[in-house]
């Protein structure tokens, strides 16, 4: 939607027409250029041009443009992310199908349950160890080792 035109400017634009000179030219044109300057024509194009500028910078159609922009970027952000997910989706469907495929995958599931079931028992070990300071006046037991978790081979 447009804004309404300013009373002046339908004023010179029904001076031209009522004038039945022939159409108003675009300002600034060759036709325009060629018009004499008290030609009613020349200031109704000059006054559509205005009003034009006018309705384009007015708070409404900047509102209206920065919307369509922002909205025009999210729709292409949202088409972006999905092609990731499409693309994370069958790269997950692909190892999933090459590790059914393998003919050692239990033996290697078992390796993995192991290691983490080796890891989760050392860490419950250092947790339980006695500390320097809990049995004041003796020194920890040299039977008790605090267990160094080795790096994690996965």
């Amino acid at each position: 939607m447009t804004l309404p035109m300013t009373p002046e400017a339908v004023g010179l634009i029904r001076a031209a027409t009522d004038a039945a000179l022939g159409p108003i030219p675009a300002y600034g044109s060759d036709e325009w250029s060629a018009l004499p300057p008290q030609d009613p024509r020349r200031a109704a194009a000059f006054a559509i041009a205005a009003e034009a500028w006018r309705d384009y910078f007015s708070d409404e159609r900047i509102a209206e443009r920065l919307e369509a922009e922002i909205g025009a970027r999210r729709r292409g952000w949202l088409r972006d992310m999905v092609d990731v997910y499409r693309a994370a989706q069958e790269s997950i469907l692909d190892t999933s199908a090459d590790v059914g495929e393998a003919a050692d995958w239990r033996e290697v599931a078992n390796e993995l349950d192991a290691a983490r079931r080796t890891r989760a028992r050392r860490a419950q070990l250092n947790d339980s160890a006695p500390r320097a300071g809990d049995f004041p006046g003796r020194a920890p037991s040299s039977r008790v080792t605090t267990a160094t978790p080795s790096p994690d081979p996965y």
